[in-house]
């Protein structure tokens, strides 16, 4: 019976083993490595594999030697919980590994498939090299209201994180946004695939400092890339088109007074056949323009709007903005090539001011919309608060004409721009030569080389100095020019003392003008007008305001000259403060703290000293260790930021004092056995045994000169406090019980080294040997320990004894590797 007990016991100890995580034999770091058989550090069977995916994860993150989670391929991990990915972590993959969500999942709104562990964000985030699949066949369900763009199942949803990369992903098939970031900043989204998502394939919200490059992209429901009150932001060499409801190739979006966008750069991208417009540009609410402002250049965007019963369509469509539009290729646009209209508010945004300015474009094959556009290469719906500075654009065969509610600028050129490579949308523009016959051009029928513009277009930056003489654009050597003889129009030009300041701001205007104008027209944006040649104007409101002047003389003028001046407030920057419920108190300690800054500040950051940071105005923060911790709030709104406000927050241990606590055993005639039990850490102990003696050892034998009765008091103590306890006990002068062995052991097994608690609880017995089994030492102590160095099966034995008797008992240790 006793064999068969020992093997139950054994094969029990090996099921044990062989479902511990391989963490005991783990691959040194800094990676960790995660298989769909058993090759992996953590191992996965297709079933809950989240469960073994966040071991890997949670280890890195405890561990700060490692760094990444590798998934190895080729196998397909299902989830049915979200992955959480902590600070300084790569998660990893073979380019044959899929991350697909489980079918019928279930979940709520707002539930990822990978967001940060921590609620108060993380930071140093790498998700690189494996596919997710939302598995949208499985999950979608109208019944229920789980559909597409309804904030189901994101992919990867970060908040308030820092220093984000995410590259060489492939994105498909769910019913969210592939990367959606909330008050985060520093974010590279890059070299990935993205088809048929549920909402945006990146969506970034309220952050900051943002990358998006070399990323193929088709749109299912919502737009490629979209940024929200976020500024700091660069789109370039992207590919987006989309297909079924998609949206706009790329979104830049702005509401209310709190964030400011001027610094947003979209480049040398290629969007086509989107169902809305190529790039949407739009504002809500009301707010300074001077914190709007946008440098769309060098995209190819070509049969874009292809949605003809929406009114998000055509080229690039903007409201809310400033915009500067140059050097892009805007071909087969539907609706209207370049057009300033409002549709996501019922009225035009609240303001003045708004100017696109518009340059060395190409626009052709505009095409008309029954939404609303009606085919123009440029128009403006908005005329009452936004305007248009065209200079160099090729407008051509645009259905609508080339203007609507737009006036036709003199540097245009109505050209055919030749295909040069119809499928990449590459042109040569043709040039007209011909010569001034004082009134309008006469064409010579002499034919010019093409001018290349398949740059799309030159940016001018080497060109002469513009004289009045021009009469067409192109690039740097091609530029075809009249005599000086025959053309003496004035080129408007003029400098300005300063372009910003405080409001009220009085700007000294220069002429500048070449070929010696006669006349002046200056428009100063704010509704003031002036015909003097050098004028001096006060700015008395604020704002953003585009100043243009127009030179004329005898043989007429040559276009418009732009400035703008940027008129602001007396900066109020926030002045950081705040305080706290509670500086002090024992661990974990949870503190309330109350933002005061003043002068109205709508960003906050606050950092607990914990490596820990928070974004909301009152936040409350649990510290989980002992320790001082310099809490620090930077407070900021539009103005700025001014100063960082500090508070110390104490943090102590919880105090233990000890409990007092004892047995007492009679184990021979008048002989007693005293064993401290107490609890907590005990510094100093007496012992006063009711006849005179004391003592200060842990466990003591104790002599009785005479039988009787006894009161026995035991007093401990630590840094804590003190407490004590008293035993009355009866000592005889015989004992006549045989005694009876017994104890128990813990643990009986594990692996080496070992050490096993023994404790005794045998009866009657006035003295003890224990006898390990290991050849080592025997003991009479009452509860020893003892370590078990190398493995094998140990029988640890206890002989108790009293008088002439004594009994034996036994138990069998085994020690694994």
């Amino acid at each position: 019976m006793k064999s068969r007990r020992f093997l139950l016991s054994f094969i029990v100890f090996l099921s044990i083993l062989m479902n511990t995580p391989a963490v005991l034999c783990m691959t040194p770091a800094p990676i960790v490595y995660v298989s769909g058989n058993s090759n992996g550090d953590f191992n996965c069977n297709g079933t809950d594999d989240h469960l073994q995916i966040n071991q890997a994860l949670q280890f890195v993150a405890n561990n700060s030697e490692y760094t990444t989670v590798h998934f190895k391929g080729p196998f397909t991990y299902v989830i049915n919980g979200t992955l959480l990915i902590g600070n300084n972590t790569t998660l990893e993959g073979d380019s044959t590994v899929v991350i697909k969500l489980a079918d019928h999942a279930g979940w709520d709104r707002y539930i990822p498939l990978i967001k940060q562990i921590n609620s108060s964000g993380n930071h140093e985030i790498t998700i690189k090299g494996f596919k997710i699949d939302g598995n949208y066949e499985n999950n979608n369900n109208s019944t229920s209201g789980v559909i597409s763009g309804k904030n189901y199942y994101d992919l990867i949803n970060l908040s308030n994180c820092q220093n984000i990369d995410v590259h060489d992903m492939y994105l498909t098939n769910n019913l969210g946004d592939g990367l959606r970031t909330h008050s985060c900043s520093n974010i590279k989204f890059h070299d990935n695939e993205a088809y048929l998502l549920g909402h945006d394939v990146l969506s970034t919200i309220k952050s900051t400092d943002v990358e998006a490059y070399n990323n193929k992209i088709t749109c299912s429901t919502n737009s490629g890339l979209r940024v929200y009150n976020t500024n700091n932001v660069s789109f370039y060499d992207n590919n987006i088109t989309s297909k079924e409801y998609g949206s706009a190739g790329i979104e830049i979006q702005k509401e209310g007074t709190g964030y400011v966008m001027d610094n947003i750069e979209v480049y040398n991208n290629t969007i086509y056949r989107t169902v809305l417009s190529g790039i949407w540009i739009f504002g809500s609410g009301s707010y300074l323009n001077s914190s709007a402002n946008v440098h769309v250049h060098h995209n190819q965007i070509y049969d874009t709007g292809a949605g003809s019963s929406r009114r998000e369509i055509g080229g690039i469509m903007s409201d809310g903005f400033n915009v500067t539009i140059e050097n892009n290729v805007i071909d087969g646009a539907c609706g209207a090539g370049i057009v300033q209209k409002n549709v996501y508010t019922s009225s035009a945004l609240t303001g003045s001011g708004y100017v696109i300015t518009a340059r060395n474009n190409i626009i052709t094959n505009t095409k008309n919309s029954s939404a609303g556009g009606n085919g123009s290469g440029i128009s403006n719906l908005l005329t009452d608060t936004h305007s248009f500075v065209l200079q160099n654009n090729c407008l051509y065969n645009n259905s609508g004409g080339d203007y609507s509610n737009v006036s036709a600028s003199s540097t245009d050129i109505q050209a055919d721009p030749q295909y040069a490579n119809r499928s990449n949308h590459d042109y040569h523009l043709k040039s007209k030569v011909g010569r001034w016959n004082g009134s309008d051009w006469v064409n010579d029928s002499i034919s010019s080389p093409c001018i290349d513009a398949g740059d799309p277009l030159s940016d001018y930056s080497n060109e002469p100095e513009p004289n009045g003489n021009r009469i067409n654009i192109g690039p740097d050597g091609n530029t075809i020019y009249a005599s000086k003889s025959e053309l003496t129009v004035p080129v408007a030009d003029f400098e300005a003392n300063q372009t910003e300041g405080i409001i009220p701001l009085t700007v000294q205007f220069t002429d500048e003008s070449t070929s010696n104008p006669t006349e002046w027209e200056w428009n100063f944006g704010d509704g003031s007008n002036s015909t003097e040649q050098n004028p001096v104007h006060i700015f008395s409101d604020i704002g953003r305001y585009n100043v243009t002047l127009v030179a004329t003389n005898g043989n007429g003028s040559s276009g418009v000259k732009s400035m703008n001046i940027n008129v602001n407030r007396v900066l109020t920057p926030p002045i950081a403060n705040f305080t706290a419920n509670k500086t002090e108190g024992t661990t974990p300690l949870t503190v309330k703290f109350t933002d005061t800054s003043t002068n109205s500040p709508t960003g906050w950051k606050w950092n607990f000293g914990d490596d820990q940071i928070s974004t909301v105005q009152n936040p409350e923060h649990t510290f989980s260790k002992v320790g001082v911790y310099n809490v620090t709030l930077v407070a900021t709104n539009v103005d700025g930021s001014s100063g960082t406000k500090s508070m110390n927050v104490t943090v102590n241990r919880v105090p233990t004092p000890p409990v007092a606590n004892f047995t007492a055993k009679q184990t021979a005639p008048l002989t007693v056995q005293f064993n401290d039990l107490s609890l907590n850490e005990i510094l100093e102990r007496t012992w006063t045994f009711g006849d005179d003696s004391t003592s200060t050892d842990a466990n003591i034998t104790h002599a009785y000169a005479t039988a009787g009765t006894y009161v026995v008091n035991l007093t401990v103590s630590n840094a804590d406090g003190t407490n004590a306890t008293s035993k009355t006990i009866s000592v005889t002068a015989a004992t006549s019980a045989p005694p009876k062995a017994s104890f128990t052991a813990a643990p009986l097994f594990g692996r080496a080294p070992l050490t096993v608690k023994f404790t005794d609880t045998s009866t009657n017995a006035a003295s003890l040997k224990w006898d390990f089994g290991d050849n080592s030492a025997t003991t009479t102590e009452s509860n020893p320990s003892h370590t078990y160095k190398t493995t094998g099966f140990y029988t640890a034995k206890l002989t108790a004894t009293n008088g002439g008797n004594s009994s034996v008992t036994s138990k069998t240790i085994f020690v694994a590797r």
